[in-house]
């Protein structure tokens, strides 16, 4: 399955990757936060295909985790994942 958002989206959120490693660590970041949201949600990708607004909100929830996981990487920074 297709993350909730793409690299891209990340990147006009937040910042450009700085190189093509962090590309790929945020990729797989952003294929773990929607596979987090699946498990709580699991009708989440039948409602973001019905409904624009929730498959935004997806995309942005999406994005807030990446962000605040790679922020975090390296600070010893506790992450309390709850959706």
């Amino acid at each position: 399955m297709d993350p909730f958002a793409a690299l891209e989206d990340l990147e006009v959120r937040w910042r450009p990757m700085q190189d093509e490693t962090e590309g790929d660590r945020a990729s797989i970041l952003l294929d773990d936060a929607s596979m987090m949201i699946r498990s709580q949600k699991p009708t989440a990708d039948t409602l973001a295909a019905s409904d624009p607004v929730f498959a935004a909100s997806l995309k942005i929830v999406t994005c807030a985790v990446v962000k605040r996981a790679m922020q975090a990487l390296g600070k010893n920074v506790p992450i309390a994942y709850s959706i």
